[in-house]
């Protein structure tokens, strides 16, 4: 890269006169129309087409990130409503709202802690025979 000795020398490289510009002549960014030539518009163009183009795919993802949020919600909300369900299914009094195997489990359950009671009162008696027999 050319760099300039001195000043003189900088000054002779600048050009003697500016092109004056017109009001009519001027865009938002002081340059004359005239002065982009024919690939002056399309680089504004890509500009404002690379914009939208981000913007979309901005839009895009928002988009996608709450429909994702929502089938999230969705699914928690159906998963606490099963159980709600199922809490309400198994604390159900009404005997007749159950079905037949739900009551032969009862009764199934309700023997089996009968069992282990008495087998508990066996267990209490023989520990108590021991403690009078010392």
């Amino acid at each position: 890269m050319f760099q300039p000795a001195s000043l003189a020398q900088a000054e002779q490289l600048l050009p003697r006169q500016l092109p004056r510009l017109d009001f009519q002549d001027r865009t938002s960014m002081g340059v004359r129309n005239r002065d982009l030539g024919p690939q002056g518009g399309s680089s504004g163009m890509l500009s404002g087409m690379a914009g939208a183009l981000i913007g979309a795919a901005g839009l895009a993802w928002w988009l996608l990130s709450e429909a994702e949020k929502r089938r999230l919600e969705g699914r928690q909300q159906r998963v606490l409503r099963l159980s709600r369900q199922a809490e309400a299914e198994d604390f159900d009094p009404a005997p007749t709202a159950r079905p037949l195997s739900s009551i032969q489990g009862q009764k199934d359950l309700h023997s089996k802690v009968h069992e282990l009671n008495q087998a508990i009162e066996d267990v209490r008696r023989q520990l108590e025979g021991m403690a009078t027999s010392r």
